[in-house]
């Protein structure tokens, strides 16, 4: 599922990402670790990077392929063992995520997850990379087509819901277009498929996957209009429950859960959740948990006499670093600073 967890401000800062252009993968298996990075010796070319490897984890298959504005990640992973993923990139990245086969949930630094089934996709967009993941037996297909912010920016006069989310990008929101991961259609699948085994070379296959590139963004954009452009019917019964969703992140801050266990608790589907909570309160789920607890991290900072790193378990960060980063980035100043100076 998309981002559930949190949210990420800067206050007036205009924030306009680049291609994502370095990655590291990490694959821990029992203990054994093995790094992938494209900045290692492989065969690298000027507009296409291929990279095989293999290990105690299995084998991996990484393709990049260029066409003007956008950059084109498609990986394959062949699990053999029970291995744990970690990805990394120290530059913001914007791109369309599509999970091809298997269904992976991913953790991030911040204590978000993100949930994707088979032929499922979204819009992503972060300040930085770190997601990691436990990957089972199997085989694995994602495709990650990275955009110029400018070039998305061309089409946002047309699409009133890729505006604001450029805006909220500019403003190094961090999180994903559509509050529910959307399913690929045949069009879609088709799509992928033909930029996969694309057979052009140099620059006609530049100008190819350019054009496929923008064929599936239309593809997917399409689709979302459909499902963003239409209110839901919210029953009295709904309100309510979705009222107990609100208590409950209100009462649990210091928790980390999905929006697929927010949905069991409140007694609501996923969908309706998502959607209602939006449409109900005003505020996505990630960006109103956010809210309340940097809230409650200052309120803890001023009152009491906690630690920093305390306070980010109690406000639901797996460690310090990162309550410290989501605080700095909200706020504009450590809480260390804040807790001196207030």
């Amino acid at each position: 599922m998309p981002y559930l967890q949190h949210s990420v401000m800067c206050g007036e800062n205009s924030f306009t990402p680049k291609l994502l252009t370095m990655f590291n993968f990490q694959f821990n298996t029992n203990g054994v670790i093995k790094t992938i990075s494209n900045t290692t010796s492989h065969d690298i070319q000027s507009e296409e990077t291929i990279i095989h490897d293999s290990g105690d984890y299995g084998s991996a298959t990484f393709m990049k392929t260029s066409g003007g504005n956008v950059n084109i990640w498609f990986r394959e992973l062949d699990i053999a063992t029970p291995t744990t993923l970690l990805c990394q990139s120290v530059e913001p990245y914007l791109y369309l995520h599509i999970n091809i086969s298997n269904t992976m949930l991913y953790s991030t630094s911040e204590g978000a997850n993100l949930l994707f089934k088979a032929d499922q996709y979204n819009l992503l967009f972060g300040s930085q990379m770190e997601f990691s993941t436990n990957l089972q037996k199997g085989n694995y297909r994602i495709m990650e087509v990275h955009f110029l912010f400018s070039y998305l920016q061309k089409w946002a006069n047309y699409i009133p819901f890729l505006q604001r989310f450029l805006y909220r990008i500019k403003q190094d929101v961090t999180g994903s277009m559509f509050d529910m991961n959307l399913n690929a259609s045949h069009e879609i699948i088709t799509i992928i498929k033909q930029i996969i085994f694309c057979a052009f070379k140099d620059d006609i296959k530049t100008m190819y996957i350019e054009g496929k590139a923008l064929e599936l963004l239309t593809a997917c954009l399409n689709k979302g209009t459909k499902v963003n452009n239409n209110p839901i019917l919210l029953k009295e019964s709904d309100k309510e429950k979705l009222s107990i969703a609100k208590q409950y992140l209100l009462e649990n801050l210091d928790q980390n859960c999905t929006t697929e266990e927010l949905a069991r608790i409140a007694g609501i589907s996923e969908w309706v959740l998502k959607r209602g909570f939006r449409q109900l309160f005003s505020v996505p789920i990630h960006e109103f948990l956010l809210i309340k607890r940097m809230e409650k991290a200052k309120e803890l900072l001023l009152t009491t006499d906690k630690p920093v790193k305390d306070i980010a378990y109690l406000t639901g960060y797996s460690n310090k670093s990162n309550f410290t980063n989501a605080f700095k980035k909200r706020f504009g100043y450590s809480p260390g600073y804040f807790k001196k100076n207030a």
